[in-house]
């Protein structure tokens, strides 16, 4: 049997593991760099259309990650006009194309006119998403079909969908994340077909013996960066019903 000492350092163990594996994984620095504007200055005119924001990412690690990019706009006299924070999900060894529409500048409470300078791009990521993984036996994807269009507020958004062929004996729950590439081959979009919670998306059922199209679009708010010309299918997983 232990001593309360024993047991005391014991404890006192434990608790630092606690704390060393709740800190996370230290955050890692990716390749960024602007694509557009292509030229400095710009003006950014109060009322006019305002320009778009594109940030090249890479990933050059062996795993799938979300990457985190910020952006810092600068005036002639180099003062802090805006900072952009954005994320993507970037699958191993991949580029993806991040866009943004850039801000105004502000005085108070006001709009004005101003100029940018200069532009700061930078990455990091500390978050290994979700892998994917290869497909079961009884499992069959084919006829991947993309399409995009512009919305009523100039953003670009993306469809994806592909056929899912279930060849077991139980009705499957389907998980699939799609990744959109442009002609360079750099990722403009990606989307996951998984529900939160699961089994609250009767499109994700895919009944046994039967061939089920599966499909996600991508996300509002966001601004797809160019135009979809190529789509990669990845399987999340799967869950059989009883």
């Amino acid at each position: 049997m232990l001593s309360p000492m024993s047991r005391s350092r014991n404890y006192a163990v434990m608790a630092l593991a606690s704390l060393t594996l709740s800190a996370g994984a230290p955050s890692i620095r990716i390749p960024a760099r602007l694509v557009a504007p292509a030229t400095v200055p710009i003006l950014l005119a109060y009322g006019e259309e305002l320009p778009k924001l594109d940030i090249l990412v890479t990933n050059p690690t062996p795993a799938a990650r979300r990457v985190l990019v910020e952006a810092f706009t600068f005036d002639e006299h180099q003062t802090l006009l805006n900072k952009y924070a954005l994320s993507e999900n970037v699958r191993a060894g991949d580029s993806a194309l991040i866009r943004t529409k850039m801000q105004s500048c502000h005085a108070g409470f006001t709009e004005r006119t101003c100029s940018v300078a200069t532009v700061q791009v930078r990455a990091s990521s500390g978050e290994v998403v979700k892998q994917p993984i290869s497909l079961p036996a009884w499992l069959r994807v084919s006829g991947t079909n993309f399409t995009s269009s512009i919305e009523a507020f100039g953003k670009r958004e993306a469809v994806a969908s592909v056929v899912v062929t279930n060849d077991n004996s139980r009705d499957a729950h389907i998980y699939l994340r799609f990744r959109l590439y442009n002609g360079k081959g750099f990722q403009v979009a990606v989307c996951n077909n998984e529900a939160r919670p699961i089994y609250s998306d009767t499109n994700l059922l895919v009944p046994a013996g039967s061939s089920t199209r599966l499909g996600c679009s991508s996300d509002p708010f966001d601004d797809v960066a160019d135009v979809p010309t190529n789509v990669r299918v990845e399987l999340l997983g799967w869950e059989l019903s009883r």
